[in-house]
């Protein structure tokens, strides 16, 4: 087949997800051009994606907001994607390239299909207008799939028709570069420390301030507990200010922007404090290091989680009850912890890459003939 992606952030999961679409499709046989806007664009993910042997690597301009630059972007695109195709399949991953695919879609062949990785509508406190955009543009195409039980549901519930609905999980296959030795040596950490990790940019959706304060109450009564937060954005600053303000330099480290990879195997536990998801592959990727997940009842805790066997979901959004959760796992001796890490591995096997990928690929083909 002949698929091209459109990418409107080049970072974070949704970009990860589309490498391992690309990947797999190149190692199927298909032709996979990929279209990304430049001026969004992660170099680290633009250079892993032009490594793969035989795609085609083009770029379009696209901005985050809503504005009359829309226009020229979406006419810019479709002469892109008319000028090199025709194609059998146009994805377009994320809001922006969703919404100016499907438009251009109407007016070239082959079959449009979106995944949101997280509706904007679904942030709390978004204005419904985002809702009757995503209804509205979810007739211009075949397919909107959603990556978690939860983005599913929130797609049903904004009146998109069930026919156009599919759900797909959000997969990874993480090649861990480090031995869990070698991670907690680079973290300057020994086995007796229980570690908790944070993954993600800090931003007011992943609320790192709640997960420093749940941390901190959580932990007061056991010394060997710290913390690592990798990442890097808006609120670092605000985050090592809350940190001091509670007296917990020495036992959360803020390393900044770090190769998670490298550092995820030393983890014991991660701790999620997002306001929302759909289904973090930060948190698959802890899974296939075998490290079990404390978190917000955000999307993924379905997938990723069994209460108390591969992690704990808080029952609301408190900084109360994830501390709750976060001692449910500091209470747990050294035996359960270990059933938990093998509970966790046991649970990656149902979302690696492949199986992911073929899903889409499954779709596509079904899609075009």
């Amino acid at each position: 087949m002949r698929i091209c992606h459109v990418l409107e952030t080049s970072g974070g999961g949704s970009a990860q997800v589309v490498h391992e679409l690309v990947r797999y499709g190149l190692e199927q046989g298909d032709a996979v051009t990929v279209i990304y806007a430049p001026d969004r664009a992660d170099a680290g993910t633009i250079a892993r994606l032009s490594a793969l042997p035989g795609v085609r690597m083009l770029a379009s301009p696209m901005q985050r907001k809503i504005g009359p630059r829309d226009v020229a972007d979406g006419w810019k695109l479709y002469r892109l994607l008319k000028q090199n195709g025709p194609f059998d399949i146009i994805h377009g991953h994320s809001s922006k390239a969703g919404a100016l695919t499907r438009v251009a879609g109407l007016f070239l062949p082959g079959k449009v299909i979106y995944t949101p990785h997280g509706f904007y509508s679904m942030m709390p406190g978004t204005p419904a207008y985002y809702g009757w955009i995503e209804w509205l543009l979810s007739w211009l195409g075949p397919a909107v799939v959603s990556v978690s039980l939860g983005e599913f549901r929130h797609s049903e519930q904004l009146g998109i028709a069930s026919r156009k609905l599919f759900l797909i999980p959000n997969g990874a296959s993480p090649r861990f570069t480090a031995t869990r030795e070698e991670a907690r040596r680079k973290l300057g950490v020994d086995e007796e420390t229980v570690l908790f990790g944070f993954i993600g940019r800090m931003e007011p959706q992943k609320n790192p301030m709640r997960a420093i304060d749940a941390f901190a109450q959580a932990a007061a009564d056991f010394p060997n507990a710290r913390f690592v937060m990798l990442g890097d954005g808006s609120l670092f600053d605000a985050a090592k200010a809350e940190r001091d303000r509670l007296g917990m330099q020495t036992r959360i480290d803020l390393p900044g922007m770090r190769q998670a990879r490298d550092l995820i195997p030393g983890f014991d536990c991660l701790i999620g404090s997002s306001d929302f998801e759909t289904l973090p592959i930060s948190f698959l990727e802890c899974l296939h290091a075998g490290v079990p997940i404390v978190t917000t009842p955000i999307g993924g805790c379905e997938e990723a989680i069994i209460e108390g066997r591969t992690g704990f979901a808080a029952r609301d959004f408190s900084t109360a009850a994830l501390a709750t959760k976060i001692r449910h796992y500091l209470d747990a001796n050294a035996a359960q912890r270990r059933l938990m890490a093998d509970a966790a591995l046991q649970q990656s096997s149902l979302f690696t890459a492949d199986i992911m990928a073929a899903k889409y690929r499954d779709l596509y083909r079904r899609l075009v003939i």
